[in-house]
């Protein structure tokens, strides 16, 4: 293996190494985040927010789940 196609090839792992820590950091705020949410929905009471309010905030905090 010549020196280029070695470059390109560590250049290649590069990118999948930065793509998965951009993952791993991107699960960690979602975590993060749903422990937030979590603890808003706790503090929450029925007849301060209704349901479908509440629906929305878990949403927006967590949009894949």
């Amino acid at each position: 293996m010549d020196i280029a196609k070695l470059r390109n090839c560590l250049l290649k792992v590069e990118v999948e190494i930065n793509h998965i820590q951009i993952i791993i950091f991107y699960m960690q705020i979602q975590t993060d985040l749903s422990k937030y949410v979590g603890k808003l929905h706790a503090s929450l009471t029925p007849s301060r927010l209704n349901s479908c309010n509440l629906n929305a905030v878990h949403y927006l905090f967590n949009p894949f789940i």
